[in-house]
């Protein structure tokens, strides 16, 4: 693997998306939080630690579901016990806890949109 994201979804099923700046890649984009594997890591710590750094602390979690894209890319999905307040890194200009059923109204990364709608529950 050389990147790794996490899909945080609350008890009322919103899943918490940030938008990426425009100076990214793939600028105002919607996403999951994730990013690349340092060295030693395994793709879960990798997931875990970029969403920390991107969001700020997070509450306890509980991994559900996992995915990968050709051993590329893993998303693991985490049932959150609240929507909480994220601190963002300068990675992101906006945060947004969005009903799994909306992700359409957003312009996400393609990757994880699909990856979404074969992960949620």
């Amino acid at each position: 693997m050389k990147a790794a994201g996490l899909a945080l979804v609350s008890p009322d099923r919103r899943v918490l998306l940030v938008q990426r700046p425009l100076f990214d890649t793939d600028p105002l984009r919607w996403d999951i939080p994730g990013g690349h594997l340092e060295p030693g890591e395994n793709p879960y710590q990798a997931a875990v630690r970029e969403a920390q750094e991107e969001l700020g602390a997070l509450p306890s979690i509980t991994v559900v579901g996992v995915t990968s894209n050709r051993g590329i890319y893993a998303l693991f999905l985490a049932s959150c016990p609240t929507e909480f307040v994220p601190t963002l890194s300068s990675e992101h200009r906006a945060w947004a806890w969005v009903p799994l059923a909306c992700l359409g109204r957003y312009a996400m990364h393609p990757h994880s949109r699909s990856f979404l709608r074969k992960l949620s529950p």
